[in-house]
């Protein structure tokens, strides 16, 4: 009789026992997908609070340059160019190699500190020529 409670017994412990793992195992289940839909989730612009607008820059007597622009003379760049000046279609060539046709949006590579040619030639008239400097930046050629 006693050997009989002894076994109830340790069955209803390793039940309990069970039951609480699996407790515990749901709720570190639960709590891993809830932060891994938060992390994924797009936020929405309603349910956050807008920022404060910066504070408008002290005005200077030195032209003011690109957050970031201060760059070593002669560290090689990949810049953004942009081109819309002349016709459609006509050649585009940046220091001499033909790079496609305008209107161009691309990438370029140069030398910070370095002069860009950037020639568009129109299958028919006369051919423009531009230079920009090799700075941080969208270097852009028309409107």
């Amino acid at each position: 009789m006693m050997r009989e409670a002894i076994v109830r017994a340790s069955g209803v412990a390793q039940l309990v026992a069970a039951g609480m793992i699996a407790l515990v195992g749901a709720r570190f289940g639960t709590t891993g997908v809830l932060f891994a839909i938060r992390e994924r989730a797009p936020t929405l612009d309603s349910a956050v609070a807008p920022a404060p607008p910066p504070p408008a820059p002290a005005p200077t007597a030195t032209p003011a340059r690109p957050a970031g622009s201060v760059v070593k003379s002669g560290t090689a760049l990949r810049l953004p160019l942009v081109v819309t000046a002349g016709k459609d279609r006509s050649e585009l060539r940046v220091d001499g190699v033909k790079v496609g046709q305008t209107p161009y949006v691309g990438e370029i590579t140069c030398k910070a500190g370095e002069r860009v040619r950037i020639d568009v030639l129109p299958p028919k008239g006369n051919p423009a020529s531009y230079e920009r400097g090799c700075v941080p930046g969208t270097l852009r050629v028309g409107d």
